[in-house]
């Protein structure tokens, strides 16, 4: 979203010519913002995770003044801004009337963004342990919601990808392994909040959520490479079954994907996966905590994104509301 507005002031532009740094072309700024705002009023969430967001929060609170208000011209939604202040912002949308407050003064959430180390493959000497923090650092939220309270953290992890075209040479191998072992040490440091804060109280409300950039099962490189599944890292250990999380898609239907992509480590294939996912505390899947999550209404919202796509959305960025569908679940 980044590309809908001119650098550094909350104004849309028109169109948006692709550079060095930036997403594709858009040709029609005002009618691509149109297909967010179709998809987005048909779902009518209540909380809405947005994980590339434009840098300014002053531009997503525009977008929302100009796309999402109700019939008397008021903002539907309050806007609140993760602290990683990249081209790539998350936020979370929640209608009015809700109380927020962010938790990133707290301890906890200090501990979890501090820089930590982790050794790259082949590495096992002290001096050779990397440095690393969160590419974007995790929005964490509270929520109001009458006398209850939810957490809600919202991720966009670390990209898998290396900017190196795949080959047999031994740095694509080292890039691509590297990438893999940042995105593990970050679903880690997750993982250590969540353990902590259900170790705290067990009862807790509790929702992961966001692009996670991977997906159940390994691909093929974590498999050539014995690589471990990297979003399995933050559902949990079978030591403390207890305090697993539970994904919103319990059965991973045949449509349980959010992405369409061809993928160049297999030659250009056409591959679907599922990439953004909404986990929720042991306690609200179970029924024992202040929120609960209602069972079989987690779903990826293809209809509703395909109802406002154009005609060649494979190709055109004006054509599709996102690259990635919408996955949503219900929580009462």
């Amino acid at each position: 979203m980044n590309d809908f507005f001119y650098p550094d002031e909350p104004r849309f532009k028109t169109s948006h010519r692709q550079g060095n740094y930036t997403g594709p072309a858009i040709k029609d700024v005002p009618a691509l913002c149109s297909r967010i705002r179709g998809t987005i009023r048909e779902i009518d969430p209540d909380i809405l995770g947005i994980v590339e967001g434009p840098k300014l929060p002053s531009q997503m609170e525009k977008f929302v003044q100009e796309y999402l208000k109700d019939q008397s011209g008021n903002p539907i939604y309050d806007v609140v801004a993760s602290p990683s202040a990249r081209t790539q912002r998350q936020y979370l949308l929640v209608k009015r009337g809700t109380a927020v407050r962010t938790l990133y003064d707290e301890t906890r959430y200090g501990k979890m963004v501090e820089q930590w180390k982790f050794y790259p493959w082949g590495a096992y000497m002290p001096t050779e342990a990397k440095p690393h923090t969160f590419f974007r650092q995790p929005l964490v939220a509270e929520l109001q919601i009458d006398a209850r309270k939810l957490t809600i953290i919202l991720l966009h992890i670390k990209s898998k990808y290396t900017g190196l075209k795949p080959s047999e040479t031994k740095e694509y191998v080292e890039k691509s392994i590297l990438a893999r072992q940042e995105i593990t040490s970050e679903m880690k440091k997750v993982r250590e909040y969540l353990d902590d804060a259900f170790t705290e109280e067990m009862t807790r409300s509790v929702v992961v959520m966001g692009d996670m950039n991977d997906g159940p099962g390994r691909d093929k490189f974590e498999a050539d490479f014995m690589l471990q599944n990297l979003v399995d890292v933050i559902q949990g250990t079978l030591l403390n079954p207890e305090l697993n999380v539970y994904h919103v898609l319990e059965n991973l239907q045949t449509d349980a994907y959010s992405l369409e992509y061809e993928d160049s480590e297999e030659g250009g294939k056409k591959k679907r996966e599922l990439i953004d996912h909404i986990l929720m505390a042991p306690g609200m899947f179970l029924g024992t905590a202040e929120l609960t999550y209602q069972k079989g209404s987690g779903k990826v919202e293809h209809k509703a994104w395909g109802n406002h796509v154009g005609t060649d959305p494979d190709h055109v960025r004006d054509d599709r509301p996102s690259d990635h569908r919408p996955v949503t679940c219900e929580i009462a």
